[in-house]
C-alpha cells in the first residue's frame, strides 16, 4: 500500500509516529479538515500535472485554485492534469491520497506560497484516510521541494464584485429588437456583436462568458440565464452570484466542477460538467454546462458556456440507475440467472452470476431449447453476458420467512430476501428486498416435517423428534431451572392387545396420548417412544409437588372403550428430576426408566421418583 511507502519514508527521519490515520475518509479538502480537526484552508492538497513529459506535483492550500495564466507564465505551458490512472502510475499514490512523500525520484515537487500563511499544514500520507501535521519549513524539507512558486488564486483576500453601473433591461417596443442583458463593460473583455445578441436571446438555453483566470468574472449573460436563475433583472443576478462563475455553482459542487473542468481542458478546449445552481427563490436546479476555453487577442482566456436545465433529465437518470441497481441486487440475492432472447435478430442476453452458480461461462447451447424454430434458422446466434458479481460484497444478506395477511384475512407464507447497505456512520442507510410467494412450498414443508416429527397414530412427537427437542431444551436451560422427565407405559398392554385386538390397542394408545396432553402444559414435550411407552419432559418446574400430584391422578385414571364392556387399564410411571442441566438426556432417560421398572415391581398403577435426593 502507498501509505506503507510513506511510513517507510518518514521512518528514516524518525517521524513515522506523527502520521495520523483516520477511521473516516479524508479524500477531499472538507473531509480531510473534518478528520484532522482544522480549517479547510490548512489542508495541503497535492495536484498532479504533466509538464513537458515530466510529472510535476504542486502542493497548495485547501482554498487555493490553479490560476491558468500564472501556471502558464511559470511553466511555459498550459496546465494539464493527469488522469486518475496516470496519477497512480506516475506517483505511486491513488487519487485521494496523493502527497509529495515516498514518490519516484523523477517526480518534481513545487510548493505554492498559499501555504506560507499558516504555522502548520496537513498534507496526505498516501491513502484517502491519513495526514501529517508539518510546518511549511518541514514540508519544504521532507517533500524535497524545488522551490516556492505562485501559481494559485482564490486564497488571497479579494474585493467583492461591485458593478460600476447595474444594467436593467428595458421592455422593447414591438418594432425594436429585444435587448439582451449584459454585464457592465470591462476593459479588454470579449465583446458580443449586436446581431449575435439578437440570436443569443432567442436560444432555447442560457449562454454566458466568464474569465478563465483571476476571479472568474462573468462578462456576458443572455436573458435565458436570468430566467434559469429566476432573477427579474441583471442587478438581482449580480447580487445572487457576485458576478462570478464561482457564485453560480452550488457550494457543494464547486470543488468537483473546477477539478473536472481543469482535467478536461488539459487535453482539449471543450468541457462538459453537471452541477447544481441555487435560484433566487431558493429552488435548486441541475444544469448541463457545455463550455469552450478561448484565448482572445489580448492574451486572456475566457470560457464560452451554453447552459441547459437538466433537472428532469438527471432525476430520470438517477431513477433508472436506482432501478438498475435494484435489479442487480435482487438478482444477486436470489442467485438467479435471467435471459432475454430476441427472436428477430437471434441474440441472447444473459444476466446474473451464471459462472458463479454453475462454475463455467454460459454457452449458446444452454439456451437453444428455449428458442423458437425461426431463431435457430436465422444465421449465427449471438450470446451477450451481463454479469455483476460485484454486488455480492457490497451488502449484508438476510433471509427470513414471514406470514402476511391477505385481504380475506388468510395467513400466507412469504420468504423475504433483504440486502442491508451500510452507511458511513456504520448503520444501515438503505435496504433492498423481495417477497417471494412460498406459501404452497412452505405448507408442503410443514406437512412433511410434521409427518416426520409426529407419531402417525397418536399425533404427538415420535421418539427421534422428542429426543432432539429435549436435548435442545437441556442445552439452553439455565442452572437455576428445574426439569422433570417422566417415562410411562400401559400396564398389561400386550395381553389387552392380544385379547381384544389391535383396534382396541390403538384406541388405548390414543387415549393415553390425549390424557398426557390434557394433564400437562402446552409447551411440555409429549412423545411416544415405543409400542406402549411414552415420555413427557417438563421444563421450568417451579413446584415439584404439583407435578407429581397430576401424575398421581394420571396413573390412577381408568381408560374406557365402548367396544368392550369391562376392562381395567392403568399406567405406571418413572420420574427423573434435576435442577440445572448437569445430567445429560441419556442419564435422565436411564434414571426415569429405572424408576419406571421400580414402579412395575411395586404392583403397577403407580409411579416412582429417581433423583439425587429422592429414592
Amino acid at each position: 500500500m502507498a501509505i506503507e511507502k510513506v511510513k517507510e519514508y518518514f521512518r528514516g527521519f524518525g517521524m513515522e509516529e506523527r502520521i495520523m490515520e483516520f477511521s473516516q475518509s479524508s479524500a477531499t479538502v472538507e473531509l480531510a479538515a473534518k478528520a484532522a480537526g482544522c480549517e479547510p484552508e490548512r489542508i495541503a492538497k497535492t495536484l498532479s500535472f504533466l509538464v513537458d513529459g515530466r510529472t510535476v506535483l504542486v502542493v497548495m492550500a485547501g482554498d487555493a485554485r490553479v490560476d491558468n495564466k500564472k501556471f502558464k507564465d511559470y511553466f511555459h505551458t498550459k496546465a494539464k492534469m493527469l488522469s486518475p490512472d496516470e496519477v497512480e502510475t506516475r506517483t505511486g499514490h491513488a487519487v485521494g491520497g496523493v502527497c509529495p512523500f515516498g514518490i519516484p525520484a523523477d517526480v518534481q515537487v513545487f510548493l505554492d506560497i498559499s501555504l506560507k500563511r499558516f504555522k502548520t499544514v496537513f498534507p496526505a500520507c498516501g491513502s484517502a484516510s491519513s495526514a501529517i501535521e508539518l510546518t511549511p519549513g518541514e514540508l519544504e524539507k521532507y517533500a524535497g521541494s524545488r522551490e516556492w512558486i505562485d501559481v494559485c488564486r482564490g486564497w488571497q483576500p479579494e474585493k467583492p464584485f461591485v458593478p460600476e453601473k447595474p444594467f436593467v433591461p428595458e421592455k422593447p417596443s414591438e418594432s425594436e429588437t429585444p435587448s439582451v442583458p449584459e454585464m457592465p463593460s470591462v476593459p479588454d473583455t470579449p465583446s458580443v456583436p449586436e446581431p449575435s445578441k439578437k440570436y443569443l436571446s432567442r436560444m432555447p438555453g442560457g449562454f454566458f462568458i466568464y474569465e478563465a483566470d483571476g476571479d472568474e468574472k462573468i462578462t456576458y449573460v443572455n436573458e435565458n440565464v436570468l430566467k434559469l436563475f429566476r432573477c427579474r433583472d441583471m442587478e438581482a443576478f449580480q447580487a445572487l452570484t457576485g458576478g462570478s462563475f464561482r457564485g453560480m455553482v452550488h457550494p457543494g459542487d464547486l470543488e468537483r466542477v473546477e477539478s473536472e473542468i481543469m482535467a478536461q481542458i488539459a487535453s482539449d478546449t471543450y468541457d462538459y460538467v453537471e452541477y447544481r445552481i441555487c435560484c433566487q427563490d431558493g429552488t435548486v436546479l441541475w444544469v448541463e454546462d457545455y463550455g469552450r476555453l478561448v484565448e482572445e487577442e489580448n492574451g486572456k482566456y475566457y470560457f464560452y458556456v451554453f447552459l441547459v436545465d437538466a433537472t428532469e433529465k438527471i432525476r430520470l437518470r438517477k431513477l433508472v440507475n436506482r432501478r438498475d441497481h435494484l435489479q442487480r441486487v435482487l438478482t444477486t440475492l436470489a442467485n438467479d440467472v435471467d435471459f432475454d432472447i430476441h427472436c428477430k435478430d437471434c441474440t441472447i442476453d444473459v444476466y446474473g452470476c451464471f459462472e458463479q452458480r454453475f462454475g463455467r461461462p454460459p454457452r449458446k447451447k444452454d439456451f437453444i431449447p428455449f428458442m423458437c424454430e425461426n431463431c435457430e434458422k436465422k444465421g449465427e446466434v449471438k450470446l451477450f453476458v451481463h454479469s455483476y458479481p460485484m454486488e455480492e460484497q457490497s451488502f449484508d444478506k438476510e433471509e427470513q420467512d414471514v406470514v402476511m395477511v391477505d385481504g380475506e384475512g388468510n395467513n400466507l407464507w412469504t420468504r423475504c430476501q433483504i440486502a442491508h447497505f451500510k452507511g458511513k456512520d456504520g448503520g444501515f442507510d438503505r435496504k433492498i428486498g423481495r417477497m417471494l410467494d412460498t406459501h404452497e412450498q412452505t405448507m408442503r414443508e410443514i406437512y412433511y416435517r410434521q409427518g416426520a416429527e409426529k407419531d402417525c397414530l397418536t399425533g404427538i412427537y415420535n421418539r427421534r423428534s422428542g429426543e432432539r427437542l429435549i436435548k435442545r431444551r437441556l442445552k439452553s436451560m439455565e442452572q437455576t431451572t428445574s426439569c422433570m422427565m417422566i417415562m410411562l407405559d400401559v400396564d398389561g398392554f400386550k395381553m389387552l392387545n392380544d385379547t381384544y385386538g389391535h383396534p382396541f390397542g390403538d384406541n388405548i394408545l390414543l387415549q393415553v396420548a390425549c390424557a398426557l396432553q390434557s394433564t400437562f402444559r402446552k409447551n411440555d414435550i409429549c412423545a411416544r417412544i415405543g409400542g406402549d411407552e411414552f415420555m413427557v419432559f417438563l421444563e421450568d418446574v417451579r413446584d415439584k409437588g404439583v407435578c407429581l400430584k397430576r401424575l398421581q391422578q394420571l396413573v390412577t385414571y381408568t381408560l374406557q372403550d365402548e367396544s368392550v364392556e369391562q376392562y381395567n387399564v392403568t399406567l405406571s410411571a418413572g420420574v427423573s428430576y434435576q435442577t440445572g442441566s448437569k445430567l445429560s438426556y441419556e442419564e435422565m432417560y436411564r434414571r426415569a426408566d429405572e424408576a419406571l421398572y421400580e414402579a412395575k415391581r411395586a404392583g403397577k398403577r403407580s409411579f416412582r421418583v429417581y433423583s439425587e435426593n429422592d429414592t
